[in-house]
């Protein structure tokens, strides 16, 4: 009896374990689904750009004279999409935006006091003036060398004034038949524009620089921009609150989930913290050997440098060695030179003499032989 009891003992205590277990894993599975997004109200008419800080060609182009363009009538098209994270940067941050894939893009020119700035119709806050381009993104400035290149934080007081000037929303606000310069135009005509002022002598440019036209691109551009900025605000307030709930809501789960575990599971996660740390000193083993190994080549490489260069300094003393053996014999070989001359010298004298003799001889027996006579 005591045996039965026993065995009816161990089959309860497995069903209860495999029943804890499958529940476990049931909870698992309901804390893995994504729960849904907020709905967020729709915003009436006119709402501001797009998630992105662009715009197609088409709809920039399209945009009536006077008419700020709406790009959507709710905020709820947009939550449902991935946000660029360009869009959830906070203002003021100086975090440089992506560079624009664009390589030729047309370029619209801009009436700025006595100057002109070069704009992109189809970006927000892309100018040029003066052979650079700037961009004010999240009111932060950038530069870049070209069109194409990163964007580098620059600080507003290095910024040309006849740039800051200009709302970043200035060239979305321009009518339909706006001259429109292609790139290959702009990237080889600019500097004589702006020397001789070329747009001046445009009528439409002319008319662009009227006050009263200035006056209404102006509000609308700050309109533009005041709208922008406030839907980038509140996109980025429902992401991070979103964030926040989807973070309570993971903690909560796991709370419950370590609460639920048994002995078991415990054991099987003190073994993979063992595993992971035994793991991670065996990297640190590794790495204190490459970095072992790294100083032992460069001890070997500063030696065999050592060695090189004694190598170097011994094959010039001797080269010095011999080259002064060889001035020292070449001097000898002159000394013995001389001396050899010297004595032919000397032999030669004697011989000299009885020449000079014998040639003087007959002159003197002619001169006796005359005064003879």
């Amino acid at each position: 009896m005591q045996k039965a009891s026993i065995v009816m003992r161990g089959i309860t205590l497995t069903a209860l374990l495999l029943t804890s277990g499958f529940l476990f894993s049931c909870e698992e599975k309901k804390a893995e689904q994504p729960a849904p997004a907020p709905v967020a109200q729709a915003v009436p008419a006119p709402a501001p750009a797009p998630a992105a800080d662009t715009l197609p060609p088409q709809q920039a182009t399209q945009v009536p004279a006077g008419q700020v363009p709406a790009a959507g009538t709710t905020v709820a098209s947009t939550a449902t999409q991935a946000v660029p994270a360009e869009e959830l940067i906070p203002e003021g941050d100086p975090t440089p935006p992506q560079p624009l894939p664009e390589r030729e893009p047309e370029l619209v020119v801009v009436p700025s006091g006595d100057a002109q700035v070069y704009m992109a119709p189809h970006r927000v806050g892309v100018y040029f003036y003066g052979g650079h381009w700037y961009r004010h993104h999240h009111g932060v400035w950038f530069s870049a060398a070209n069109y194409w290149d990163p964007w580098v934080f620059v600080q507003p007081t290095y910024v040309p004034r006849f740039v800051v000037d200009i709302p970043p929303y200035y060239a979305y606000g321009l009518p339909v038949g706006y001259y429109r310069i292609g790139w290959n135009d702009f990237h080889s005509h600019w500097r004589t524009w702006d020397r001789d002022r070329y747009w001046h002598r445009q009528p439409w440019y002319q008319h662009e620089r009227r006050a009263d036209i200035r006056r209404d691109r102006f509000r609308q551009a700050n309109t533009r921009y005041r709208q922008e900025r406030v839907t980038r605000e509140n996109r980025i307030r429902s992401t991070r609150s979103a964030q926040t709930t989807k973070g309570l809501s993971q903690a909560q789960t796991k709370a419950g989930q370590t609460k639920g575990l048994t002995r078991a599971a415990q054991n099987k996660q003190m073994q993979q913290q063992k595993r992971q740390q035994q793991m991670q000193k065996k990297q640190q083993l590794n790495q204190t050997q490459q970095q072992k190994r790294q100083q032992q080549m460069q001890k070997k490489q500063q030696l065999n440098q050592t060695q090189q260069q004694k190598r170097q300094q011994q094959m010039q003393k001797k080269q010095q060695l011999n080259q002064t053996q060889q001035n020292k014999r070449q001097q000898v070989q002159k000394q013995q030179q001389q001396k050899r001359q010297q004595v032919q010298k000397q032999q030669q004298r004697p011989q000299q003499r009885q020449q000079q003799r014998q040639q003087q001889r007959p002159q003197q027996q002619r001169q006796q032989q005359k005064d003879k006579h």
